[in-house]
């Protein structure tokens, strides 16, 4: 059994007719979407797992520079239960990660395999008026937030899950100590986390307090907002 981002014409004619038979035999899969799969083969964005060179399993995605979506992903009918999907998931996500990728977004169609992309190890993550199921991993090790901060007279990041107006009744919902490279501005581990563009960020160091909407503040903002990704911290004491 293979992984690999290089099928061949062969591969996604199986792969078109096991969907076909998916939908024929019980109404559901991603025939449907149909033309996403072959224009992801010409651009070279579509991950396959074969089974004596037989095309089994695939899933179509995008990245943006650290950042890759995962649109649509799915296995044969008759090859589920035997652990294939989670072997093929984790094997795929080795190779973005292989291509600079250090997070994987993507939402839950249908709504039943959200058990399944928990299994390996997406979480859930909610962003206003949005009522899909939206996932999420990091590839890399990370700086993980707190309730409350517990470390004195260090940098902290604050992050409110609100827009700026409503802040003064409430609290930041995560907070992260920061701490730094021996350059005091590259952070040890990065942070990566969902944030919708208009909630209110704050940087807090010794001498001074910068706040602003996720969307205006000076750090790195990946594809469309939906993530901070941050490497370096700027504008501090350092």
């Amino acid at each position: 059994m293979r992984t690999s981002i290089n099928p061949t014409e062969q591969n996604i004619s199986e792969i078109e007719n096991w969907l076909l038979e998916e939908y024929n035999n019980q109404k559901e899969g991603f025939i449907t979407n149909w033309e996403m799969i072959p224009e992801a083969f010409k651009e070279n964005r579509i991950s396959i797992i074969t089974e004596n060179d037989k095309a089994i399993a695939f899933a179509v995605f995008r990245i943006y520079d650290e950042m890759a979506v995962i649109d649509i992903a799915e296995i044969e009918p008759i090859e589920r239960g035997k652990g294939i999907a989670r072997k093929f998931i984790n094997e795929t996500l080795d190779i973005l990660k292989s291509k600079g990728v250090i997070v994987v977004k993507l939402f839950c169609s249908p709504e039943k395999s959200e058990g399944f992309w928990k299994k390996c190890g997406f979480q859930r993550f909610e962003f206003p008026n949005n009522s899909q199921i939206n996932m999420y991993k990091t590839l890399v090790e990370v700086l993980n937030p707190s309730k409350n901060s517990i470390k004195p007279n260090h940098d902290k990041l604050k992050l409110w899950d609100c827009e700026p107006h409503l802040t003064d009744r409430n609290e930041p919902k995560w907070i992260w100590e920061l701490e730094y490279k021996n350059d005091n501005k590259t952070l040890v581990k990065p942070i990566i986390y969902p944030a919708y563009y208009d909630w209110q960020i704050e940087l807090e160091s010794e001498n001074k307090i910068i706040t602003d909407k996720v969307k205006y503040f000076p750090i790195d903002i990946s594809h469309n907002g939906t993530f901070m990704i941050i490497n370096k911290i700027e504008n501090t004491k350092h």
